[in-house]
């Protein structure tokens, strides 16, 4: 087997073993399909549950005699270009807990990042080598069930949140219509990629339904993002998948460079339209925030330094008005949080991962990779209007929705073979291919050569 990991043997695949193998993949799947049900009542359970998969995917290839693939494909990441661009943006994430103006939350931050990296790999690794496809009919209904608890919740006032004793703010089902949003385009591709035509409809109609009815203006926009990015990419891929790595590439850029000017040139009539409470304040955040980046605009405040930056200023520095909105955990803007706390530097290094990550994604049947590029393109909508950059939370959900497009492309899970679906995410694997042969005593028992 590549790689000579733990997992080579010379003794036959049980039928026992392949089966628990492939219940694992299935567990695995099952659980990064139920998040954003989950996330309705569970506003932290993504990291819990991408350690869950990855842990399941990894039993699995242990049983199934792959994790030796599993080790060497890992392995073989921090060698890629992507591989080393991230390797690069965490050091410089590390190092910035030097100067950062809240060093311990900083270092709590980095150890997080850092997590969810080592974690991405080894499941990506571990599912890149399974035998198990998510199914569209247990995709579908688990966002589909999402969407009719979402909708339910949110005409009762929250009335089972409150039953189990959580909070009943309407805006504390905001991440689970987050990720109802971001999961809809793999489920409406899976449906459509086996002609289920009328359930993908219905699914779309349910979800839009959930999502737009909420306050949430990020599940709104990532819904939106996704509508137009999925059918640009089915008429032109190639063009479709270029411009998005180039536009979120440079957005690192240069939503930082806007954000100062958007809170100017808002039209009055957004803010009578949406309100105070959400666009509104987020761009006098953003234009506060963006103000005083560019006083360090090299290395920034350091990881976390958007947090304890009002507490460093000397007193008469900020206004009352800018210490308040500046006080608010982060600016609600990835990339303009990546600029404040890491400077020009680490806004560079951040658009060249993000370029090449979208470069990595491998190829696809069109209207999976329709979907795989709408979801990235709503990933980068929300970061930009809503999210912190090293919210963990976030991430993890992005390594759950991985998994799942990852499985689309696993082996064929009869013939043990590789696939037209084969090699899932080149970026962090060369291929690894099934070298088992069935035994002469039992088609069912396999043996490395």
């Amino acid at each position: 087997m590549a790689g000579g990991g733990a997992s080579t043997s010379d003794r036959p695949l049980s039928a026992r073993d392949a089966g628990a193998a492939r219940l694992g993949e299935r567990v695995a799947y099952a659980i990064a399909a139920a998040v954003p049900l989950l996330l309705i009542y569970l506003r932290e359970v993504t990291d819990a549950a991408a350690v869950a998969a990855a842990l399941a995917l990894i039993l699995a290839a242990h049983r199934a005699g792959r994790l030796g693939d599993v080790v060497a494909t890992a392995r073989r990441a921090p060698s890629t270009p992507l591989g080393v661009a991230v390797l690069a943006l965490l050091a410089l994430l590390a190092t910035s807990v030097a100067w950062s103006l809240a060093p311990e939350r900083g270092a709590e931050r980095v150890a997080h990042m850092v997590g969810v990296t080592v974690l991405a790999v080894g499941a990506v690794a571990a599912a890149s080598v399974g035998t198990v496809r998510a199914g569209a009919r247990a995709v579908g209904l688990a966002l589909g069930l999402a969407a009719i608890v979402l909708i339910a919740e949110h005409h009762t006032g929250a009335y089972l949140r409150g039953v189990l004793g959580l909070r009943t703010e309407i805006h504390q089902l905001n991440r689970g219509a987050v990720a109802i949003a971001l999961f809809l385009p793999l489920a409406v591709a899976l449906l459509a990629r086996d002609r289920r035509w009328l359930s993908a409809a219905l699914l779309i109609v349910l979800c839009w339904v959930a999502v737009m009815r909420l306050t949430s203006e990020s599940a709104k926009l990532a819904l939106v993002v996704c509508a137009v990015v999925a059918p640009a990419s089915l008429l032109a891929p190639r063009f479709t998948r270029g411009a998005l790595a180039a536009l979120v590439g440079l957005g690192m850029l240069l939503v930082p460079l806007a954000a100062g000017l958007v809170e100017t040139y808002l039209p009055d009539v957004v803010h009578r339209i949406v309100g105070p409470s959400s666009i509104g304040i987020r761009a006098e955040i953003w234009s506060a925030f963006a103000h005083y980046a560019w006083e360090r605009p090299l290395f920034g405040y350091g990881v976390e330094g958007a947090h304890g930056f009002v507490a460093a200023m000397p007193a008469g520095v900020l206004s009352e008005r800018e210490a308040f909105l500046m006080s608010l955990s982060h600016p609600h803007n990835a990339p303009l949080q990546v600029l404040f706390e890491l400077g020009l530097v680490g806004a560079v290094l951040s658009g060249v991962v993000i370029w090449l990550g979208v470069r990595a994604i491998p190829p696809m049947p069109r209207v999976m990779e329709a979907a795989a590029l709408s979801s990235v393109a709503g990933f980068h909508a929300v970061a930009v209007v809503s999210h912190g950059a090293w919210q963990s939370w976030f991430y993890s959900l992005g390594v759950l929705l991985a998994l799942l497009f990852v499985s689309t492309r696993g082996r064929n899970s009869r013939g043990g073979g590789p696939s037209d679906a084969s090699a899932a995410f080149p970026l962090i694997t060369d291929r690894a291919r099934d070298t088992r042969t069935a035994t002469a005593s039992s088609p069912r028992k396999f043996r490395r050569p």
